[in-house]
């Protein structure tokens, strides 16, 4: 029954965002957090890339090796990854 709708809610969340690449975007960064450097926070807190967002275009061309199986993941329809046992 899920497998049957996937397409479906994909789709329409793929259209909420504008297509796969701003899709694939949002989902990258959803774990950065929307914030400047906050007077308690230290230089190396804000500044470490792993706590800021990626541009678009920084996600989309560097770093392939390391994004592009989600990307691809994504691109061909989110398929299950775990067994459901």
């Amino acid at each position: 029954m899920i497998a049957e709708e996937r397409n479906y809610v994909l789709g329409a969340i793929v259209r909420a965002h504008g297509g796969i690449d701003e899709l694939f975007v949002s989902l990258w960064n959803s774990n950065k957090p929307d914030r400047q450097m906050d007077k308690e926070d230290s230089e190396e807190d804000c500044c470490d890339p792993a706590n800021r967002k990626e541009s678009p275009y920084e996600i989309l061309n560097f770093d392939i090796n390391e994004k592009g199986p989600a990307y691809t993941w994504l691109d061909q329809g989110a398929d299950e990854l775990l067994d459901s046992d």
